[in-house]
C-alpha cells in the first residue's frame, strides 16, 4: 500500500502514516504464537498506535451471550469515550457484519456539523463457539476516508484470521499428540481383567494427564453405582459419608444420561437435585468437579453394542481452578475408559474369575504346591486326551433323483425346435426338441438319386434280356453279360437301400424324446438351445423324476475313506451318518451309508476322492431340489478325543515314519 495516497482519518489534515510498516507487524504477530488475549491487546495497541485517532475494540461474540470486550485501546481521550457504555448500538453493528458477510459499519452519534462518529466492524475469525470481530471507532472527514479505513480494517482482519488458523492448527496438533499418549496409555489397562485393578490403574494414570486433584471411578449395577478406584487411595472405604456422597452423585449422573462440570457455589442451572450436590461439596471440600458417564459405543458410533452405561468417571479439584486441559481429556479418555470396564466387567462374570484373577490362583501356584498342579493337570490332559468321543468323517456332496436322464446331442446339428423349458412336466416319449442336419438331408438326397438311378438301370437290364433277337451266339453271350450286370445293380441295390434305412434312423434321432416321465431341469434352455448348432455327444436337456426316490452322492477324500472302509466292516448294515442341505441348513437329516466305491477317482484340480451313495426317500424333505449342496458326517465309531481332533496330523506322522 502506497501511503501517500492515504486519506485522513479526522478533521485535521494529517494523513495515515506507515500502514505498510503496520501491516507488516500485524504479520509478524500472527506468527509468534501468542495467547489470544495478549494477541488481542498487543493488536489494538499497535492499531491504535499507527493511527494515532479515534478507539479500536477486539469483540469476542458467543453464540447466545452477549459480547464480550477481549482488548480495546483509545488514542486520545475525545468523543469516542462517551460511547463506550452504547454498547446496545455497537452491538448492532457487530451482529450486522457477521449477518452480511464479515464487514459492517454504522453511525453512532453526530459530533458537529461535519464530523460524525462511525463504528467500523470487521469478522476476523469464526468457530463453533464464537465470532471474533475488530471495530474501529472514530470520526471521519467524508465517506472517502470512511472507505478507506475500512479497507485497512479488512486487510488487518485478513493477517488475524492468520493467527487464529496457526491456532487452530497448534490445538489440533496437541490434541493428536494427547490422544495418541491416551491410546497408549489405554493398552495397557486393557491388560488388567480385574476390576478392582483395573480401577486403580486408570485413577493412576489419569490424574497428571487431566491435570487436576483427585480422580475417582464408579461401577454402575442393579444396585446402584459402586466407588472402585479413587486416585491416592490404596483401599476405598465405602462407608464413608464422602464416598456415600459420592455414589449417590454419581446415580444421579447417571439418570441424567449426561457429563456436569460444577463449581462449589455456583448457581448454574442443571437437572439434578441440587441438595444432592451441596451435600457432595460439603463433605467433599472441592472447589469445582466434573462427571462423565462412561457409555459403551460401537465402531460405527451410532447406537452402543451393549445398552445402558457401565460406569461414571469423576474428576475434582481442590485448589486451583478448572484447566482447560481436564475438559479436553476426560471426553476423549471416556470411552477408552468404557471400553477396559466393560471387558473387566464381562470376565469377570465367569465362574472362579476372582479367584483366578486374584491372590488365590497365586497362592495355589506358588512353588512349594506347584508341582501338585502339574501333576494334576498331566492326569487331566491324559483322561481327557484319551475319552472316547464319536469320530466322524466329513463328506460333501450333492442331492439328486435317482432317475435322472440327460440326453445328448445324436449328430452335428442345429436346434430348430425347443419345445419345453425350464421345470416343465414331461411324459415319457414327449417331443422335447427338434434338430435339423443338414449334412443328413444332403445324404438322404444322394442315396435316394443313386436308388433312382440304379433302379432304373436294373429295368433296362430286365427290359433288354426280354427282348431276345440276334444269332444264337450272340444272344446267349449278350445274355450272360446282362445277367452278370444285373446281379451287381441288385447287389448295389440292396446296398443302397440299407443306406437309405440307416440314414431314417439318423433322421429319426433328431426327434428328441423324454426317455421317463418328470420334470426339465436344465435352466434357460431357450437361450442355450433354441437355433444354435450342437456336436455330436454335446448335453442338450436333463430329465429327473423328482417324485421319485433321492441319493446323495457325496465324495470323501482318498486320505480320509480308509476310516470309513474300516467302519463298514464291523457295521454291514451301513454306516450312520447325519448331513444337512446348503438350501436348509437348519435341519438336519439322518441315513445310513450302504453303498461305496472300490475305486478311487481323480479330477483336474482336486484330491483324488472316493464315491459313496445313500439313497433317502422323497418323503424325508419338503420341496427338494435337485444339485443341492449336501455336508455329511459320517459315523465311524468311537476314538480317543485326541486322535479325533488330530487324526489328519496323526495319520501324516505315522505316514512319514512309515517311510
Amino acid at each position: 500500500m502506497n501511503s501517500r495516497r492515504e486519506p485522513p482519518l479526522h478533521d485535521s489534515a494529517e494523513p495515515w502514516r506507515g500502514i505498510d510498516e503496520l501491516l507488516a507487524e500485524i504479520s509478524h504477530l500472527a506468527r509468534q504464537g501468542r495467547p489470544v488475549e495478549e494477541f488481542a491487546r498487543a493488536l489494538v495497541g499497535r492499531i491504535v498506535a499507527s493511527l494515532s485517532t479515534g478507539a479500536v475494540t477486539f469483540w469476542e461474540l458467543p453464540r447466545s451471550r452477549s459480547p464480550r470486550i477481549v482488548a480495546d485501546a483509545h488514542a486520545a481521550p475525545g468523543p469516542v469515550r462517551r460511547h463506550e457504555e452504547a454498547i446496545v448500538s455497537r452491538e448492532e453493528v457487530l451482529r450486522t457484519a457477521v449477518a452480511e458477510g464479515g464487514y459492517a459499519e454504522k453511525s453512532l452519534l453526530s459530533a458537529g456539523e461535519a464530523n460524525e462518529t462511525w463504528s467500523l466492524c470487521c469478522v476476523i475469525d469464526f468457530d463453533e463457539h464464537a465470532t471474533r470481530l475488530l471495530e474501529l471507532t472514530a470520526t471521519f472527514r467524508d465517506a472517502a476516508s470512511r472507505s478507506w479505513a475500512g479497507e485497512v480494517l479488512k486487510s488487518v482482519g485478513e493477517l488475524c484470521g492468520d493467527f487464529f488458523r496457526e491456532e487452530r492448527l497448534a490445538q489440533l496438533t496437541a490434541r493428536d499428540a494427547l490422544w495418541q499418549r491416551l491410546v497408549e496409555v489405554a493398552a495397557g489397562w486393557r491388560q488388567e481383567l480385574a476390576v478392582d485393578r483395573l480401577g486403580k490403574r486408570i485413577v493412576h494414570d489419569l490424574r497428571p494427564l487431566a491435570q487436576c486433584d483427585r480422580v475417582s471411578l464408579l461401577t454402575t449395577g442393579t444396585g446402584g453405582c459402586r466407588v472402585i478406584a479413587v486416585s491416592g487411595a490404596d483401599q476405598v472405604s465405602r462407608r464413608g459419608d464422602a464416598m456415600l456422597a459420592m455414589e449417590r452423585l454419581a446415580e444421579a449422573i447417571v439418570a441424567q444420561h449426561a457429563s456436569v462440570w460444577l463449581e462449589s457455589g455456583s448457581s448454574e442451572s442443571v437437572e439434578i437435585d441440587s441438595a444432592v450436590v451441596t451435600h457432595y461439596f460439603d463433605t467433599a471440600g472441592s472447589r469445582w468437579l466434573g462427571m462423565v458417564p462412561l457409555e459403551l459405543v460401537s465402531s460405527q458410533g451410532d447406537q452402543p453394542d451393549t445398552p445402558g452405561i457401565v460406569g461414571v468417571l469423576l474428576v475434582e479439584g481442590f485448589s486451583e481452578p478448572e484447566g482447560t486441559m481436564t475438559r479436553q481429556v476426560v471426553p476423549m479418555a471416556a470411552p477408552l475408559i468404557a471400553a477396559s470396564l466393560a471387558a473387566a466387567r464381562m470376565v469377570g462374570r465367569i465362574p472362579l474369575s476372582r479367584w483366578w484373577l486374584g491372590k488365590g490362583w497365586q497362592n495355589a501356584t506358588a512353588p512349594a504346591r506347584r508341582w501338585r498342579w502339574w501333576l494334576a493337570a498331566a492326569v487331566a490332559i491324559v483322561a481327557i486326551a484319551c475319552w472316547p468321543v464319536r469320530f466322524e468323517i466329513e463328506a460333501r456332496g450333492e442331492l439328486q433323483p435317482v432317475a435322472r436322464r440327460d440326453l445328448f446331442a445324436p449328430v452335428d446339428a442345429r436346434v430348430s425346435s425347443l419345445n419345453v423349458e425350464h421345470a416343465a412336466e414331461v411324459a415319457e416319449g414327449d417331443l422335447l426338441l427338434e434338430l435339423r442336419s443338414p449334412e443328413l438331408e444332403l445324404e438322404y438326397e444322394r442315396v435316394w438319386g443313386e436308388l433312382e438311378t440304379t433302379g432304373r438301370k436294373l429295368s433296362a437290364i430286365e427290359a433288354a434280356r426280354g427282348a431276345g433277337g440276334g444269332d444264337r451266339p450272340d444272344r446267349d453271350s449278350r445274355s450272360n453279360q446282362l445277367s452278370g450286370d444285373e446281379s451287381a445293380l441288385r447287389e448295389q441295390l440292396a446296398s443302397l437301400r440299407e443306406q437309405l434305412r440307416l440314414v431314417k434312423e439318423q433322421q429319426s434321432t433328431l426327434d428328441v424324446r423324454s426317455p421317463i416321465s418328470g420334470r426339465v431341469l436344465t435352466w434357460n434352455a431357450a437361450d442355450l438351445l433354441q437355433g444354435r448348432p450342437v456336436r455330436r455327444g454335446q448335453m442338450l436337456l436333463s430329465v429327473a423324476d423328482v417324485s421319485g426316490a433321492w441319493t446323495l452322492e457325496l465324495r470323501v477324500a482318498n486320505r480320509r475313506a480308509g476310516h470309513i472302509l474300516d467302519a463298514s466292516q464291523n457295521q454291514p448294515e451301513g454306516l450312520p451318518m447325519s448331513y444337512v442341505l446348503a438350501i436348509d441348513p437348519g435341519t438336519s437329516h439322518v441315513a445310513k451309508v450302504t453303498r461305496v466305491a472300490s475305486a478311487v477317482e481323480r479330477e483336474p484340480g482336486d484330491e483324488p476322492f472316493v464315491r459313496i451313495r445313500v439313497e433317502v426317500p422323497p418323503s424325508e424333505f419338503h420341496d427338494p431340489r435337485p444339485g443341492s449342496g449336501v455336508t455329511a458326517q459320517i459315523d465311524c465309531g468311537h476314538r480317543p478325543l485326541v486322535y479325533a481332533w488330530f487324526h489328519e496330523l496323526i495319520d501324516a506322522a505315522r505316514g512319514w515314519l512309515a517311510l
